[in-house]
């Protein structure tokens, strides 16, 4: 979603001239401009169902970690260390969907 979202002003383009030999060249040496305000518009709602879905994923998360049979199984200490290498793998890509796009 947000790779198709940041290509939308290059469609026309992409469907006028397949080529796109002498579109790169005008782009490059701006004597063509993009539109971009279809991405402008979009940027703000596709960032917030980025976020959305990266905090679905982290309840996901916690909650199959808590109905796991495996968890139930290990003593307190083997489950915060489950927890904390979870927590650390989730917030590799939390910080940085958050950062990229929200800042």
């Amino acid at each position: 979603m947000l790779k198709m979202t940041s290509r939308i002003p290059y469609w026309p383009y992409a469907l006028s001239r397949p080529a796109g030999i002498e579109t790169a060249r005008q782009l490059v040496n701006h004597k063509l401009t993009l539109d971009n305000s279809v991405t402008n518009a979009l940027y703000r709602p596709v960032s917030i169902a980025a976020a959305a879905i990266l905090l679905a994923g982290l309840a996901a998360m916690l909650l199959i970690r808590r109905k796991s049979s495996v968890m139930k199984g290990l003593d307190p200490a083997g489950k915060i260390v489950i927890l904390i290498g979870s927590l650390a793998y989730w917030g590799i890509f939390g910080v940085t969907i958050v950062t990229w796009r929200f800042f």
